[in-house]
């Protein structure tokens, strides 16, 4: 599904903005990034496919990376909510 990953896959979240504009890019879709997420820096996870005119799947989780790795403090995502049909 590569083609189809439209959209950044996460972000780091500022304690000003939802969308903090000093942070690691999680991906290499927008620009290539080699920075390490630092300790205490909140960060979301947003995996998505888009195929045209057929369906789109995303999930999202957001998390905090600590000494010992990321904690993630969104609950599992175990439904589909569909938006359009």
């Amino acid at each position: 599904y590569g083609p189809y990953f439209t959209h950044r896959t996460g972000h780091n979240l500022g304690p000003e903005e939802v969308h903090g504009s000093a942070g690691v890019c999680l991906d290499d879709f927008e620009t290539h990034d080699t920075r390490l997420v630092l300790s205490d820096v909140a960060f979301s996870v947003e995996p998505g496919i888009y195929l045209r005119g057929d369906f789109g799947v995303r999930l999202e989780l957001n998390a905090v990376m600590g000494p010992q790795g990321a904690r993630v403090y969104t609950p599992v995502q175990d439904d589909i909510i569909v938006l359009l049909k």
